[in-house]
């Protein structure tokens, strides 16, 4: 249903923000949502049940990590500052990332099986044009009120991707020293260290 990045994938008020706007975005929800029993899910959980009185959910949570490569060299302690510019500097990579990944898993074509269980062909075409392969459209609309409603209850994503005062500091630092956005993973990294080596620097 989605694949988002953020600083965290446990806060059950956030994944619950993924469902709301993932049903909003659809116009409606599942008949039947499944889940695991975690934590995390207790608001989709909830919601799940207002709207159509049964189910879970599942969903697909990325963490963010540092590689083994920066850790060995000392340059991430998993403390505060580090893990605000991990966030600071890979997270929109990394939902790049999985916005293609979407793209490109909801076109690719699902080839026929000898399971007769398994569905064949292009997820997109499958999902929006169900009576081609005999079956039905199992979306149940669901009334905007009601999703207002749950909204008071659930958590959304900011355009900050990390601590606020970290967030000011780095664009102040890039800003001042003219330094590139990164668009690939190595220029991520080449940012993470330089930002911390110039705030490691202001500290007492």
């Amino acid at each position: 249903m989605w694949l988002n990045a953020y600083y965290t994938n446990s806060d059950p008020k956030v994944i619950g923000g993924y469902f709301l706007e993932t049903i909003q975005s659809l116009g409606g929800c599942p008949i039947i949502v499944r889940g695991d029993k975690g934590t995390e899910n207790s608001h989709v959980c909830t919601f799940s049940v207002s709207f159509v009185a049964m189910g879970t959910t599942i969903f697909l949570a990325i963490k963010v990590l540092c590689t083994a490569a920066v850790q060995a060299a000392g340059h991430f302690d998993g403390g505060f500052l580090d893990k605000n510019l991990v966030l600071f500097s890979f997270l929109s990579l990394i939902q790049t990332d999985l916005d293609e990944t979407a793209k490109v898993w909801d076109s690719h074509l699902i080839r026929r099986s000898r399971n007769t269980n398994v569905p064949t062909g292009r997820p997109n075409i499958m999902y929006s044009i169900p009576e081609l392969y005999s079956t039905d459209n199992y979306l149940c609309e669901i009334d905007d009120e009601e999703i207002e409603i749950c909204k008071e209850h659930a958590t959304f994503r900011s355009g900050l991707h990390c601590d606020e005062d970290i967030y000011n500091m780095c664009i102040q630092i890039i800003a001042e020293n003219s330094l590139l956005i990164p668009k690939d993973p190595y220029q991520a990294l080449d940012l993470y260290l330089e930002l911390r080596q110039k705030i490691i620097s202001l500290l007492p």
